[in-house]
């Protein structure tokens, strides 16, 4: 019976667990000094702005508007270690303002290999809009592209997801069949303002998102 309930493990664990995650630095707590505000966005390891938008740091280290669990933008304890990520996903309509992270994965994507996705996001306290427009765009080459507005690209993920939960994390997660050769992901919101559906949640602003543990991994299921 032992030896059986052994093997029993064994494949729980193969069927259910997760292989590599490819992201570099996936849970934003490797940084290169504690950041004095949340504009010091590159002192993050392994994590570049792939536009002339600010996207935010967070760290426990910091006692003032880029601290953890409270911030410029709320309060939000981290969903795994002591830091996050924030991005602003949408503004008043027709401004078009967005912010997106980017990096480079630990090793490219295998052609018609599925993987598995997942992301933490949590919609801070600021937020005046909820939306359903969110994405991850895999690409061959890093790019960088001189504006505040909409990357104009096609995510290969993409989330439906009207998130208004502001107190506890939402996973987001997919499968993507790889055309092989992919070594970067972009994350952030790469629709129009008037391609996205929102509810009003009173905060001041816009959408801004807390992003946590992003995980690209080899779909073992």
């Amino acid at each position: 019976m032992k030896n059986l309930i052994f093997i029993y493990t064994l494949i729980h664990i193969n069927c259910f667990g997760f292989s590599q995650n490819l992201v570099p630095n996936p849970s934003f707590e490797e940084i290169t000094s504690c950041p004095s505000n949340f504009h010091d966005f590159t002192k993050f390891l392994y994590w570049s702005n792939p536009s002339n938008a600010s996207p935010s740091i967070f760290n426990n280290c910091n006692q003032g508007n880029a601290g953890v669990p409270e911030n410029m933008n709320g309060y939000q304890n981290s969903h795994s270690g002591i830091g996050y990520a924030g991005i602003g996903i949408f503004s008043d309509p027709s401004l078009n303002n967005r912010e997106y992270l980017q990096t480079e994965l630990l090793s490219p994507l295998v052609a018609n290999q599925k993987y598995k996705i997942r992301l933490y996001v949590n919609i801070a306290d600021s937020s005046k809009y909820a939306i359903n427009r969110f994405g991850i765009y895999f690409s061959q080459n890093s790019f960088y592209l001189p504006t505040y507005n909409v990357i104009n690209y096609l995510p290969q993920v993409s989330f439906d997801t009207l998130i208004i939960n502001k107190i506890d994390w939402t996973l987001l997660e997919a499968t993507y069949q790889a055309m092989g050769g992919e070594k970067y992901i972009t994350i952030g919101n790469f629709n129009y303002d008037s391609e996205c559906d929102t509810i009003l949640l009173g905060g001041p602003w816009g959408t801004f998102y807390y992003i946590d543990d992003a995980y690209v991994g080899l779909d073992t299921t």
